[in-house]
């Protein structure tokens, strides 16, 4: 089973249409915010072996464990985007009951196109994907940036496709089983949010059309056991 739909970079245009609706409002992050800057320090610090991730979100807390040595440079791109606050805010936007829930847009067009713009190298798989572990989506070859997802079950077959997780809950499962699936996928094969609306009408889009998406309210680093 080949599954084609873990997309972080099909960020197309709307249509004659205007699927989207009407323009967000500016942007309210600062011109020289850090995390408009891919390559300052800040943004590149090497994580250490291991660390927790808290999500507080709207339907509760849930606690992830990464393992540097599973993806040295997706966790470190994870480690350094959280700790600036890249995905508070963020929804949960592909929910699929039974297979995964996917986040990491920021919801800001202004971030997430600079992001966009900085792919990381493949890393092979040092662990296998079951229930509640957290791996990149990707296009293809090279192709991870910032969005990710929870596995509700053993998805061994994205193994050898080369999603390779960097952690897994460890803390709070429950909660990804009551996240809103009620939007199901994606297009083209569903009627779930745009990837493109998202990119460049951020939550402005979200809460329009997708109201009762749920969401991350802030996303912490913290050290394992605190």
């Amino acid at each position: 089973m080949k599954i084609v739909a873990l997309f972080p970079l099909v960020l197309l245009g709307g249509c004659a249409d205007n699927p989207c609706g009407s323009a967000p409002p500016p942007s309210v992050i600062a011109p020289g915010h850090v995390l408009l800057q891919p390559d300052a320090p800040e943004v590149n610090e090497v994580p250490p072996d291991s660390f927790d991730v808290v999500f507080d979100t709207s339907e509760g807390t849930l606690r992830v464990r990464v393992t540097r040595d599973w993806g040295p440079l997706g966790a470190g791109r994870f480690y350094n985007l959280t700790r600036h606050g890249f995905y508070d805010g963020a929804r949960f936007f592909r929910v699929l009951p039974g297979f995964a829930a996917q986040f990491g847009m920021s919801g800001r067009p202004a971030v997430d196109s600079v992001w966009m713009a900085q792919p990381l190298p493949d890393e092979a798989p040092a662990a296998p994907t079951g229930a509640g572990t957290l791996s990149y989506a990707m296009a293809g070859p090279d192709s991870r940036t910032t969005q990710l997802f929870f596995s509700y079950r053993g998805n061994e077959m994205l193994d050898a496709q080369g999603f390779a997780p960097i952690g897994r809950v460890v803390e709070g499962m429950e909660v990804l089983f009551r996240l809103n699936g009620e939007y199901g996928e994606v297009p083209p094969a569903g009627t779930g949010p745009s990837f493109g609306c998202i990119a460049s009408h951020g939550n402005h889009y979200l809460a329009r059309r997708y109201p009762e998406l749920d969401s991350i309210i802030q996303a912490r680093v913290v050290e394992p056991g605190r």
